[in-house]
């Protein structure tokens, strides 16, 4: 727990917080931001304050990054990435009207894209993927699949929720850990694919599976 561990965590959150201010990446900084906000209303007011003073001293040091990067996103009408998302998500929507039950096929977005698109920058735009990972899901799978994952997502975070309620604190703070790395992979995947990224997907995966491993461990010990 970061709390028992006390002042030996400033330097690996300070490195952790420089990460993700240096990926210059919004949806990672989004992802974060909605992470901490919601395990910080389970967390004591002293600890969070804690956690959140490297990681908000990094944010002021790079604050003109932040700046930089924002100003180039909204300020500019044309600026490619954001409205190349646009030209996907639409192509994504159209992929689930065309195909709604199975989807159009794994890996087959990249395929199926070039004949929805409407627009006339075909070249300009990476259509391997649909740049979110729910659109992506439905799309590629279909509904079916997408109604299993978000069941699958569900049970997740109630498993979770359940550790960090009936855990002891040790345990307790796994829990809150697992549930701000699921909850920042998912808000980051409305603007990214995440699991795309086989590295980013599996760390994903075994942060959130700690939990269990741990309660199982403590069970069995007890049941010796």
């Amino acid at each position: 727990a970061i709390v028992s561990l006390g002042r030996r965590w400033f330097l690996p959150l300070t490195i952790v917080g420089a990460a993700l201010i240096l990926s210059f990446t919004q949806g990672v900084w989004a992802g974060a931001v909605v992470g901490i906000g919601v395990v910080s209303i389970m967390m004591p007011k002293r600890v969070l304050l804690k956690v959140l003073i490297p990681v908000v001293l990094i944010a002021l040091a790079g604050s003109s990054l932040i700046y930089h990067r924002v100003s180039m996103s909204l300020g500019d009408p044309n600026f490619t990435p954001r409205t190349g998302r646009i030209e996907l998500w639409k192509a994504g929507i159209e992929m689930i009207r065309a195909h709604p039950w199975f989807g159009v096929g794994p890996e087959k977005v990249s395929v199926e894209f070039p004949r929805v698109y409407r627009g006339t920058n075909l070249g300009s735009i990476y259509h391997g993927h649909l740049e979110n990972d729910f659109l992506q899901i439905a799309a590629e799978r279909g509904l079916i699949c997408f109604a299993t994952f978000i069941w699958f997502l569900l049970e997740l975070y109630a498993g979770l929720f359940r550790l960090v309620r009936d855990s002891d604190e040790g345990s307790r703070w796994i829990a809150l850990s697992a549930i701000a790395a699921l909850t920042g992979f998912l808000v980051s995947g409305l603007v990214e694919y995440n699991f795309g990224d086989s590295e980013v997907q599996l760390l994903m995966f075994f942060i959130v599976s700690l939990p269990f491993g741990v309660l199982h461990e403590r069970d069995v010990e007890g049941f010796g």
